[in-house]
């Protein structure tokens, strides 16, 4: 008998242990398949625009400035913007994958992005079934096309670190191990002090995460105790990166140079027109409302006993966090709401996971989404914007061996694509055209555009009309009389949704010869 009973509890543990066997594989098969739908996903959302070399403004100088990098060029002394150097460096890093890096960089930011959906969903995941998980990373996919952020704009690399971090700050309210705590909170700080080095937007976000780890250690403890404790470290693992970078221009001695361009030259910077704040401010709410609506709801439907209520409000501070970020700098551009987004993707997960709208939901905003972006529009545009950069390119690449070529007004990738010298240090357009930025160059923008016509640029890149709130009135002179009297026509192209003119110098090509 006693035998009989052996027997059947080995059975017993025998069938135990293989069914945790099974559940394990099965989830782990699951966890693959997800993070395969993720990728399938992504590359699906930012086709349209793979191979484009100039699909949005910004990234051609964050690709420029890593790109001259490997020349020696130092951002902020011979390569001019405000941005940390550490989207600079991520650009450059890109460059050792070889070929133009076009493409390269462009699977490299689709990476980024799948490795955050993947984030999104792991946290979803505390408190939705693996589909509102799924469901919500591909929310905040899909979410980056929507908000500008379809490429290689610098919010699609940032949101790595801030995610990360996220998902160390809810695991530490899964343990009692304050010495388990302590180190979420260690790589927390490190993790955000490097993605203060990706853009400076994210310091609200900086200072919540760790009150917010300041806190958790204070419940173990007394909030006073782990403040004195631990906020001296927290400060310094935080400001470890950008101290690095600055000890490294205070060796060089351009330490003046990276100040102004970091933490001076945005409060010189002139307010964003009314008209175009009024626009991005109008079309991010439009594209954000419904997500936001969905959000919250998750507050009315959540269930208390499967959520934990102390997790989902440290999400929904994360997004006031975000929203400081967003709104500091007094210019709020549409990719700068990306932020917002992870957060409001995990509490709307959470949401369509514990309703009727489970399936409904998410496809009527990804329909919503992608009308609103003109994802099939997109294909015949990425086409004919890179045939137009290819004829200009072709148009001043015969030359650029006696001379630089100067984009007064045009797509920054033209210095990259004709391999041509910069004729200034601040080669970004904006940065001379608009009078937005008149008195935050720490040059006068007029006896710039002045010195570069001096050195007479074998061929000059403008525009039809401007997208910039205002132009700079002299410096618009200074070009439109150099054209006049020392350069001629030579080709016209459609490049988004404005024609972009190419004039080469008089000596270089007959007057006859023009097209």
């Amino acid at each position: 008998m006693s035998t009989s009973l052996s027997m059947a509890g080995n059975i017993s543990g025998s069938l135990g242990l293989e069914r945790g066997i099974a559940a394990t594989q099965s989830a782990s098969m699951r966890s693959w398949l997800v993070l395969a739908a993720i990728a399938i996903f992504t590359l699906f959302v930012r086709f349209p625009e793979l191979g484009n070399p100039a699909p949005d403004f910004d990234e051609q100088l964050y690709f420029l400035a890593g790109d001259r990098m490997w020349s020696g060029d130092i951002p902020f002394v011979d390569i001019w913007d405000r941005k940390p150097v550490g989207l600079f460096l991520i650009y450059a890093a890109i460059r050792l994958l070889g070929g133009d890096g076009i493409l390269q960089y462009q699977l490299v930011a689709a990476l980024f992005a799948i490795a955050t959906g993947w984030l999104v969903y792991c946290i979803t995941l505390r408190f939705a079934s693996w589909k509102g998980a799924l469901a919500a990373a591909l929310i905040y996919v899909l979410y980056l096309r929507a908000l500008n952020s379809n490429v290689g704009q610098t919010e699609t690399f940032l949101m790595l670190f801030c995610v990360g971090t996220m998902l160390l700050a809810v695991k530490s309210l899964e343990t009692d191990d304050n010495g388990l705590i302590k180190r979420y909170a260690m790589a927390a700080m490190f993790i955000m002090g490097l993605a203060l080095q990706v853009k400076y937007t994210v310091l609200p976000q900086c200072v919540f995460f760790g009150l917010f780890f300041l806190w958790r250690i204070g419940t173990r403890t007394s909030f006073a105790s782990a403040l004195l404790k631990n906020a001296p470290a927290f400060v310094a693992l935080g400001l470890l990166p950008t101290l690095i970078v600055a000890g490294y221009y205070l060796a060089i001695g351009h330490f003046e140079d990276f100040y102004y361009a970091n933490f001076t030259s945005i409060f010189d910077r002139g307010k964003l027109s009314g008209n175009i704040l009024k626009y991005c401010i109008v079309r991010s709410t439009i594209m954000l409302l419904p997500l936001s609506i969905l959000a919250l709801s998750a507050w009315l439907e959540r269930n208390r006993q499967a959520i934990s209520i102390t997790a989902f409000a440290a999400i929904s501070i994360w997004a006031l966090a975000c929203l400081s970020g967003i709104i500091m700098t007094g210019s709020i551009y549409i990719h700068y709401c990306v932020p917002l987004v992870p957060a409001l993707a995990i509490l709307t997960g959470a949401f369509v996971d514990k309703s009727k709208l489970r399936l409904i939901a998410p496809m009527v905003l990804a329909i919503y989404v992608l009308s609103l972006t003109d994802y099939t529009k997109s294909f015949a545009k990425n086409d004919r914007d890179i045939a137009s950069m290819e004829t200009m390119t072709a148009a001043m690449l015969p030359h650029v061996q006696k001379g630089c070529i100067y984009i007064y007004d045009g797509p920054t990738m033209l210095y990259t694509m004709t391999g041509s010298c910069l004729p200034t240090k601040r080669p970004y357009p904006d940065h001379l055209n608009n009078l937005q930025e008149k008195h935050s160059m720490g040059l006068d923008q007029a006896a710039e555009v002045r010195r570069v016509l001096t050195t007479r640029p074998v061929a000059i890149v403008t525009a039809d009309r401007r997208v910039v709130p205002h132009l700079s009135r002299e410096p618009k002179a200074l070009v439109d009389a150099a054209l006049a009297r020392d350069y001629h026509f030579v080709t016209r192209q459609f490049y988004d949704r404005r024609f972009i003119s190419v004039y080469l110098r008089n000596d270089l090509l007959p007057p006859a010869r023009t097209r």
